[in-house]
């Protein structure tokens, strides 16, 4: 039997480096995800990428809108618009080199703009401090990229995401109601019952989440055959989405 060898020619470089980028994104907006902790079953409004990711995504954005459970994707030229640099001096390289003028150059550093930030990460920056020149290299600064309120990002040395945390009522009642399916099937699971299998389904939740629930409940009808909210008895806990909330789910019997 013959094993072929692998023909250089066959590789799409284009498409792997298309694959690469979707597998960046997507790792780096799951840990930005971990990081403002909101799950994954929750959806996120918008998902911000830098516009060059935008020719090289292409048609595989679907991919990444699924993986990351959000409403849509923009691709924007200036990222500043949601994060911001945070730079310091590296204390043990900069106090032999200026000494007393290190206050200095934390002061400088404080104020410093994106023009000389963007010198300095491309290799040195000659600034002047007390009146004397200094070559400023990469290595004597801390630079660390945060996001502003009200998102959450990540950055690799392949491209950065940043996701609007901001959540809307109807981000969060349609996040309970994945959370809410999750969990009816899994009791349905635990009880022994197909999916044609009809059921009663009782919740108990605190008084001023019942509104809430019934809205979920109209919303998810056309995806469990039956349900009854019901407060009064206790089966099972849940939590959804950080709400506290008791289940019990049994087998609906037909009479004739």
């Amino acid at each position: 039997m013959k094993v072929s060898q692998n023909n250089e020619e066959l590789v799409n470089d284009e498409a792997e480096e298309r694959m690469d980028l979707v597998r960046e994104v997507c790792s780096l907006g799951r840990n930005a995800r971990e990081t403002a902790e909101i799950k994954v079953r929750q959806p996120i409004k918008t998902l911000i990428l830098p516009y060059g990711n935008k020719a090289i995504i292409g048609d595989l954005l679907p991919i990444i809108k699924e993986e990351l459970n959000v409403k849509e994707v923009e691709f924007v030229k200036d990222m500043d618009k949601y994060l911001e640099y945070s730079v310091k001096p590296n204390f043990k390289e900069v106090g032999k080199i200026l000494g007393p003028r290190v206050s200095l150059f934390k002061e400088y550093l404080e104020n410093i703009s994106k023009e000389d930030i963007e010198k300095l990460k491309e290799g040195e920056l000659h600034i002047s401090l007390g009146g004397d020149s200094y070559t400023i290299t990469p290595s004597m600064v801390l630079i660390d990229l945060k996001e502003k309120e009200g998102f959450a990002s990540k950055t690799s040395n392949m491209t950065s995401v940043v996701l609007d945390t901001n959540l809307t009522d109807d981000l969060i009642l349609e996040g309970l109601a994945r959370e809410f399916v999750r969990t009816v099937q899994a009791l349905r699971k635990e009880k022994d019952l197909v999916i044609t299998d009809h059921i009663i389904f009782i919740m108990m939740v605190i008084r001023i989440l019942i509104g809430c629930f019934q809205s979920l409940i109209h919303m998810l009808r056309v995806k469990l055959l039956q349900m009854i909210l019901f407060l009064k008895r206790l089966l099972k806990n849940m939590n959804l989405m950080d709400i506290n909330a008791v289940l019990i789910l049994k087998k609906y019997k037909f009479y004739i």
